[in-house]
């Protein structure tokens, strides 16, 4: 998923001015011509009215997401974001992470896994159906732009660690279908993808096992460019 020069070039705008208003309101100007601390805020503010705000991870809190236990359409205090937060801070869009950590690999581990990251593509579904005046699924980045300019929140989805896919790459479809637009391959410890930069002893691990990807895992990297889905690295050996 690529996102449009627009937004590039948006999301650049904002993170110079957010650097430039941070550096001015924490340090003493040094230049005798500089903006004064408040008209360089006033830009940044600008600027953030402006352009598109995004987090690209933001981990949900299991299955109980988006049920009366824990609402995320409140000020909820169990949660550093919801809908209130992201309104209060104008964040336009996130996406709202299905993570399962690493367990054992094999038929009922793999099972176990796609279970519980179900459960997370559920509640996230449930949070968007719950507010649907307050948030909309993007599934392309065309999306996301009519979303926030209706004042809606755009959620997104990814996938942290590929462990729930198991040994199916027809599983990587499902996830697609269900709204995933990226997957980190691995979280700590190995996984049938690939290394992780932080192999667990307590799973057995090695130090290296497949060197980088595994033969499974290049199978898994085709069929994320053939779908469309963002290949993370984040947690994965050099």
């Amino acid at each position: 998923m690529v996102l449009p020069r627009r937004t590039v070039l948006r999301l650049a705008m904002l993170l110079a001015a957010c650097v430039a208003c941070g550096g001015r309101l924490t340090a003493q100007s040094t230049s005798a011509d500089a903006a004064p601390d408040a008209t360089l805020a006033a830009r940044a503010e600008n600027t953030h009215q402006r352009v598109l705000t995004l987090d690209t991870h933001v981990d949900i809190a299991g299955p109980q997401y988006a049920t009366e236990k824990l609402d995320p359409g409140i000020d909820q205090p169990g949660l550093k974001c919801d809908l209130v937060k992201m309104a209060r801070g104008r964040v336009d869009g996130v996406f709202l992470v299905v993570f399962v950590g690493q367990g054992p690999r094999d038929a009922e581990g793999y099972r176990r896994a796609f279970t519980k990251a179900t459960e997370r593509f559920q509640a996230i579904h449930r949070l968007v159906a719950q507010y649907p005046d307050r948030a909309g699924l993007a599934t392309s980045p065309d999306d996301v732009e009519p979303i926030a300019q209706t004042g809606k929140r755009a959620i997104m989805i990814g996938v942290e660690n590929a462990y729930p896919i198991g040994t199916d790459l027809t599983n990587l479809a499902r996830f697609h279908e269900l709204g995933a637009r990226y997957v980190t391959l691995s979280h700590n410890g190995h996984n049938q993808v690939c290394d992780s930069s932080q192999p667990q002893a307590s799973l057995g691990d090695a130090e290296r096992e497949h060197d980088g990807l595994s033969a499974f895992g290049r199978e898994v990297v085709a069929e994320m460019n053939r779908l469309g889905m963002m290949i993370d690295v984040s947690h994965v050996a050099p």
